[in-house]
Formats: C-alpha cells, sequence, structure tokens
C-alpha cells in the first residue's frame, strides 16, 4: 500500500500497510482540520453546559472517550444537568482513539493522542499537531528527569526518601520520560510513585463514568502548573511502550511483561528479576506495591497498593471495570468501585523545558 500526506504543501510518499481505505487520502492537513473542528465544538459545550446549568462549569476535567463511532462523555456529571451533552458532536472523521479534555472550568482544552486513520493528533499548550503513528517513539527504556510540577521546571533537589514517597504530590519528583512526539516537541512522563495509594474509580454508580478518580487527581495536581495536562497514562500507552501489538483495550485480556517473548495471555511465567538481563519494564510498575520487588520492580512502596489505574475502561459496560498497572508486573482490570488502584500522574511538556 502507498499513499500521500502533506506538510507545508510538501508532497511524501509513505509505503507500507494501510489499515483501512480512509488512509490512503487523508492528509495531515485534514487531520489537522478535524481537530480544529473538535476544537470548536468543545468550546460550544462549554457555552450550552453553561446555559443548561445556570452559569456553571464543573472545576473537574471533563473528559471525552473517542472509540470510531462517538466520543463520549466519560467524567460523572449527574450532579448537573447534561441532558443533550453526553456525546460532543462535530463534523468530520470520529477518532477511532484518544481522548478531549475540559479543564480549569472550562477555560483550557487538551486533547491528547487522537487516532484519525493514520495520524495521532494532539493539542498541547494551544497547538495543534498531527503525526504519522509511527513518528510517535515509545521508550521501553526511559529517559529519567526530575521535574517540580509545580514551578513547571527541571529540579535538582530530589531526594528519594521524602520525594518518592507515596502520597507526596509535591516538590522535586522523579519522572520517566516514555514517549515523545517530535513534530510537537513534547514528551510524555509518568511519575515513579503514586500521589494517591488508593481510590476508586466510581464509588456511587455503576456506570463507566470517572468520578472519584478526577477528582482526586484534581485534588492531587491543584497547586501544579494548569498546562501541565496531567493525567493517567492509558492501556495502550502501556501496550505501545511494551510493543505487545495483539493488546486490545476492549477485548479484556490481560498480559504480563515478563512473558512477552513466550505466552502472554496466560499464567504468571517466569518473574523477570530472575531473567537474563533482568526486567526490561520494571520502571513501570516502580514502587507499585510493598512487594513489587518480589517481581522485579526497581523500588518496593512504602504503603500497600495494588498498582495504579490507567483511564482506559473495558468495553463491556456491564463489566465495570477499568485497565490497571498491577504490582507485579502486568496490565489486568478492576472493578471500579473497589480502590484496588492508585494515581500516577502523567504530564506532558515541551522537550525544551528538560533539555535546557
Amino acid at each position: 500500500c502507498t499513499y500521500k500526506y502533506a506538510i507545508n504543501n510538501d508532497i511524501n510518499i509513505i509505503k507500507g500497510k494501510c489499515d483501512n481505505i480512509g488512509a490512503v487520502d487523508m492528509t495531515i492537513t485534514k487531520a489537522e482540520k478535524i481537530v480544529s473542528q473538535i476544537i470548536m465544538s468543545t468550546k460550544n459545550y462549554v457555552e450550552k453546559f453553561k446555559l443548561q446549568n445556570d452559569g456553571e462549569f464543573p472545576k473537574i476535567d471533563v473528559i471525552f472517550n473517542c472509540d470510531g463511532s462517538s466520543c463520549n462523555l466519560f467524567t460523572y456529571l449527574d450532579e448537573y444537568n447534561i441532558e443533550n451533552l453526553e456525546e460532543l458532536t462535530f463534523k468530520g472523521t470520529i477518532p477511532t482513539n484518544g481522548k478531549i479534555t475540559i479543564s480549569n472550568g472550562g477555560n483550557n482544552i487538551f486533547i491528547t493522542n487522537l487516532e484519525i486513520n493514520n495520524f495521532v493528533c494532539n493539542l498541547v499548550n494551544d497547538i495543534v499537531g498531527c503525526s504519522i503513528a509511527e513518528d510517535i517513539k515509545y521508550f521501553q527504556t526511559p529517559e529519567i528527569v526530575y521535574f517540580n510540577p509545580e514551578k513547571g521546571e527541571k529540579c535538582a533537589d530530589y531526594h528519594e526518601e521524602i520525594n518518592s514517597l507515596t502520597n507526596n504530590k509535591s516538590g522535586c519528583m522523579k519522572w520517566y520520560v516514555y514517549s515523545e512526539n517530535e513534530k510537537l516537541g513534547t514528551v510524555d512522563m509518568i511519575l515513579d510513585h503514586n500521589t494517591t495509594a488508593l481510590v476508586t474509580i466510581n464509588s456511587i454508580n455503576s456506570n463507566l463514568r470517572m468520578k472519584d478518580v478526577i477528582e482526586q487527581l484534581a485534588s492531587d495536581t491543584e497547586t501544579w502548573v494548569n498546562n501541565l495536562n496531567a493525567r493517567l497514562i492509558t492501556a495502550d500507552e502501556i501496550a505501545k511502550i511494551t510493543k505487545y501489538e495483539k493488546f486490545n483495550s476492549k477485548n479484556g485480556i490481560l498480559f504480563f511483561f515478563h512473558d512477552l517473548s513466550s505466552n502472554p495471555e496466560t499464567g504468571q511465567g517466569n518473574v523477570c528479576k530472575d531473567l537474563p538481563g533482568g526486567c526490561k519494564y520494571a520502571w513501570l510498575y516502580d514502587r507499585a506495591g510493598r512487594d513489587c520487588q518480589i517481581y522485579g520492580c526497581l523500588n518496593a512502596s512504602d504503603v500497600t497498593t495494588w498498582g495504579y489505574w490507567t483511564s482506559t475502561p473495558t468495553s463491556n459496560p456491564s463489566h465495570n471495570r477499568y485497565w490497571g498497572l498491577n504490582r507485579s508486573g502486568y496490565l489486568s482490570v478492576g472493578d471500579i468501585d473497589s480502590p484496588c488502584g492508585g494515581l500516577r500522574p502523567v504530564i506532558t511538556i515541551s522537550k525544551s523545558l528538560i533539555k535546557s
């Protein structure tokens, strides 16, 4: 399969596998126009929401997840009038993955990893950028960065015995850079510990909308610079880091990191710390539980935790489950009303902030 894409009116030829015919004539310019329509629709959504709710808009993040058929509201807002507000509508192709976040009381919009045919689009610091999916790099061995999210800058006063404790939310903390968007000049970084040890997804309702976890994330990051787009990692991002191409967040099949070369769907198999070369993905579940070092994590947590939540639900609403990263080194699912997962924020920042 061969298709063309355009950057600044220069035509580039790409050869490779096309998953669908739409990729053949989809250009980056068209993808960016769809994102612009989504932004306009999101702004209109905020105004409509305020009209229906006496001028109020939630202070917590309002999140829409896209799945190829619609972009549905995934934040629990039943205390508001959300009639005709449960879906974000716009013209053009509906992204097959990714999310749209409205934060800061409706004043900020973030678009994260929207997949539009063969392109991945983001809105970071009011800059729209779409890249060919293959051009976004995911790192199996991450770069370690010490960064203070309250100041929005690199730092040098990190102390492991203080800054990496579970429930710590401030100061100079340790982060792992796990992906890079070269076109936007941004990187995604995940913290090395949980800012909250345990939290439920939604403790009062059986639907899949996130409530407790979003409220807790807002609380944990309230003193952080608000353009960091603090969020939870997705299950699909973890699959891309570990290069497990079979993974589909909708199929509900867990996989163990240390079994990827043999039998990923069944059994715990070998503990990767005993394998040649050790645990390739130990950093992903660092400080995820008191006993995680048994399974090869880099450091044990100072409190008992199960691991941490992703922002990805399973496909069947009746299952009432979300994906999480387990302390023993695998991606599994947990019930939304069970406080079995913690919060581990991800932030998206300009690469210049960590390269200066």
